[in-house]
């Protein structure tokens, strides 16, 4: 076993690194939330590649404030720019420490980053009014979905906070559900 490769449980499941050609990846069952290329750790992958949408919309607008319900390994912060504010709200501590322990997106990141432990919903409903630029909804494990963070009551606290012209992203694969519809 690679040193890096680690195991751990607790209530949120089974938390899996795995490291292969050069690839350091965290598993939840068998969910991916995220890699890293070790040979270029500052490139953003899987879901949020250059050319992807959420890629896309990071690189072409200078958002200044960013809420990120959803960690994973930090992917999204390889878009972070000195100007930026990006309050990362995230249910589990255990995905936190092993972003900044085992990953090094949160590191190399020049935002100023808030993180926040809790349920998104209720974190979220807490920060003042038009707040962001950008929320980014990216709390969807393949077989746990927190459907509270989906209802049209989450999307009316999700409009409160975003300033006008603002986007909300949502991050919508999943094993069992088809939410694009």
């Amino acid at each position: 076993k690679n040193k890096d490769e680690f195991s751990l449980r607790n209530f949120y499941g089974i938390y899996q690194i795995k490291v292969k050609n050069n690839l350091k990846s965290l598993y939840n069952g068998t969910t991916l939330h995220g890699s890293q290329d070790l040979s270029n750790p500052k490139k953003p992958l899987a879901y949020y590649y250059f050319t992807s949408p959420i890629g896309e919309i990071l690189r072409k607008n200078d958002f200044k404030n960013i809420a990120s319900i959803g960690l994973g390994v930090g992917n999204l912060l390889a878009y972070g720019r000195p100007n930026q504010t990006w309050d990362i709200i995230e249910i589990d501590p255990v995905v936190i420490n092993i972003a900044k322990n085992h990953f090094s997106y949160i590191k190399n990141c020049p935002s100023k980053l808030n993180f926040m432990v809790g349920d998104g919903r209720i974190l979220i409903e807490k920060q003042s009014r038009s707040k962001y630029d950008l929320i980014i909804i990216d709390a969807f494990a393949g077989d746990n979905i927190p459907f509270h963070l989906l209802s049209i009551e989450a999307i009316k606290i999700y409009l409160d906070k975003i300033k006008e012209g603002g986007f909300i992203a949502f991050h919508i694969s999943n094993h069992y559900h088809d939410f694009f519809p």
